[in-house]
């Protein structure tokens, strides 16, 4: 069941610019060639140290900035956080049922 994995980090309307917008489309598309897809949404926790040290705001459950800016696939895991790293127990877990025991390089 190990198959290819691909992990979309963050990819919200609020971290979008004028830079980055056109990556919605290719990535929507992008993510139908691996065997599972998992997106990670940061939601702000006002007592973080990210957001005293970057002064984020906004990003609370609900808020315009915090929803995704793509449409994930069918049957793609989106795992909420609260902190700057995707790489958490529920991520691994994750990955480990499917087979993964090492981190390899995209090649």
């Amino acid at each position: 069941m190990k198959g290819r994995a691909l992990i979309i980090v963050d990819l919200q309307k609020g971290f979008l610019n004028r830079h980055t917008r056109h990556i919605r489309a290719p990535i929507e598309r992008f993510q139908n060639g691996f065997d599972h897809v998992i997106a990670t949404q940061y939601y702000r926790r006002p007592d973080a140290a990210m957001v005293k040290l970057l002064n984020i705001d906004g990003y609370e459950k609900g808020s315009p900035e915090a929803a995704l800016a793509f449409r994930p696939r069918e049957g793609a895991l989106v795992l909420e956080k609260t902190n700057y790293s995707c790489v958490d127990a529920e991520l691994l877990r994750r990955l480990q049922a499917w087979g993964w025991t090492k981190s390899l390089s995209a090649a």
